[in-house]
Parts: structure tokens; C-alpha cells; sequence
């Protein structure tokens, strides 16, 4: 095979492969917006104190990681607290610009980013957190499985 033609059709594979780069970046578009909407979905319900639609999208064995609060397990508990003690104190405010989606190829997503909270009747958020979601997407829908809440603190007032 001659030079040129080797360089031919190495350019030719090349540009095959770049023809591929836009729909593999399409499919994780359409990931982040599914997973995105989960998220509205989920925090629709927490903020608006709707403890039974929150705990709809999370699933039965639910592990809750909190630097703050330790592990939780317990579905019912977290329904509860949506309803009461989360339920008119304060909201989630997602920072939709820092959250990253990855496929789990066979089982979901992994959701990660950056929130605020802010107290209802309050002008600005008093706290900020990271956190990491594992969702799983069964027959039935997507479900949040594992939840990893870290780096909780107040927002600097520089």
C-alpha cells in the first residue's frame, strides 16, 4: 500500500469516526434532560411539601449519605420529613449549571452538582451543599437510588 493511499484511508477513518462524536454527545444531551427533569420532578415535590410525589421517584431501598445527619435508610422517614420538618422551612434551589450526568450503562445515571437552601421568607440562600445521585431507570420510570450529600455550609458573604 502506498503512503498516499494509507494516509487516505487513515483521514477517511478519522473523519467516519467524527462523523460518530455528534450523536454519541445528542445521546448524553438527552440523558442530562431526562435526568434534569427527574431532578425538577423531585425537587418540585420536596419544595412544594408533597412528601408522597417525592418519595414516588425514590426508591424502596433508598441509602441517603448526609455529612451532616449520617446514613438514612429509611423511605418512610424521608417522606416524613419532606412533609414536616423540610415542609415550610426551607426550599432547594439547584445550581443547573454545575450538574454533571454520566451513564450506568445496564442500570442509569449518576447525577452530580452543586445546590443551595433557602429559607421561605428569606431573600437569599443561607446554605449551599454538593451532592451525587445514582438513578435507576426501571420499567416503570426512573428511580433515585443512592444519594450522597456533602460539603454542606453556610454561602460566604465576601
Amino acid at each position: 500500500m502506498s503512503v498516499r493511499l494509507a494516509l487516505a484511508a487513515l483521514a477517511s477513518t478519522s473523519l467516519a469516526s467524527l462523523a460518530l462524536i455528534p450523536a454519541a454527545q445528542a445521546q448524553e444531551r438527552d440523558l442530562h434532560a431526562e435526568i434534569m427533569e427527574q431532578d425538577a420532578a423531585l425537587f418540585g415535590a420536596f419544595n412544594s411539601c408533597d412528601g408522597e410525589g417525592f418519595g414516588a421517584l425514590v426508591a424502596e431501598d433508598i441509602e441517603f449519605y448526609h455529612d451532616l445527619d449520617g446514613l438514612g435508610t429509611d423511605k418512610a422517614g424521608l417522606i416524613e420529613a419532606v412533609n414536616t420538618s423540610i415542609c415550610g422551612n426551607f426550599r432547594r434551589i439547584l445550581d443547573a449549571d454545575s450538574v454533571e450526568v454520566w451513564p450506568v450503562p445496564g442500570h442509569g445515571a449518576i447525577q452530580s452538582g452543586v445546590h443551595y437552601f433557602i429559607n421561605y421568607g428569606a431573600d437569599a440562600p443561607h446554605g449551599r451543599g454538593r451532592f451525587l445521585h445514582i438513578w435507576q431507570e426501571t420499567p416503570t420510570g426512573w428511580q433515585l437510588r443512592r444519594v450522597v450529600s456533602y460539603d454542606h455550609g453556610p454561602i460566604d458573604a465576601d
